[in-house]
């Protein structure tokens, strides 16, 4: 776990992930101690929103860190449909109308000891020419 700029960095050695929290994802995880309920964390966190408003903001975020598994507890009682664009758009528009991010909780899978030393071979991905090994390019994200 480390901050930077203003957000937070998790690695998940069991899972092979990384993932950064913004500040609002990051305040929600750091107050997660199991005794407090969504309720109390908002009041706490987000005390300047609308009360419905904070804790829908609450519940977004332990969502979103539950599917990550960033949370001990696989507790449904802040389960949140995050499929409704609806309900996130209005979210972010609370949110920034506020002054504060909506939690966002982004994710990748770490690389292997082997593909961080190692150049991509036909068909791997890649995001420039040079994680390509000599001969292949990288035009679409993928060496070829």
């Amino acid at each position: 776990m480390e901050e930077v700029a203003g957000e937070l960095l998790i690695f998940d050695v069991s899972r092979n992930r990384a993932h950064c929290l913004n500040a609002s994802a990051a305040a929600i995880w750091q107050h997660c101690n199991g005794a407090r309920s969504p309720v109390e964390l908002a009041e706490h966190l987000f005390p300047g929103v609308e009360p419905a408003e904070r804790e829908q903001l609450v519940r977004v975020g332990l969502e979103r860190l539950r599917r990550r598994h960033l949370l001990e507890s696989s507790s449904a009682d802040f389960t949140v449909n995050l499929s409704k664009r609806h309900m996130i758009k209005k979210l972010a528009m609370v949110a920034a109308a506020a002054g504060i991010a909506a939690p966002v909780v982004s994710s990748i899978v770490a690389p292997t000891p082997g593909y961080a030393v190692s150049c991509g071979t036909q068909g791997m991905p890649c995001m420039t020419d040079v994680n390509c090994c000599e001969g292949l390019a990288c035009p679409l994200g993928i060496c070829v």
